[in-house]
């Protein structure tokens, strides 16, 4: 029997948050200043888990998106899909 998920993330109005990078970097500064967080351990296991060879490029992709393409491909489906939808009203103020 074929299990299907689907992902859904929406946005309006906002961004996908910030890159892999800037996130992962903001982390680390906040673990090096002694602040509590699992964020840089977070994202490196989201980051060993997809993608094989580690590449330079892997860190520009948007956090949200990561975390959202993570939480898909980890429900276990045998099909699975993500939709992404972005609406941009004439109120978006870049």
């Amino acid at each position: 029997m074929l299990q299907d998920h689907v992902g859904v993330e929406a946005k309006v109005d906002e961004t996908f948050g910030p890159t892999v990078q800037d996130y992962y970097l903001a982390a680390k500064a906040k673990q090096i200043t002694g602040s509590s967080t699992n964020a840089p351990q977070r994202v490196e296991k989201l980051l060993s888990m997809h993608f094989t060879k580690p590449k330079v490029s892997m860190f520009d992709i948007r956090y949200q998106l990561l975390y959202t393409t993570a939480g898909t491909l980890a429900a276990g489906a045998d099909v699975s899909a993500l939709y992404v939808a972005v609406f941009i009203s004439k109120l978006y103020d870049k």
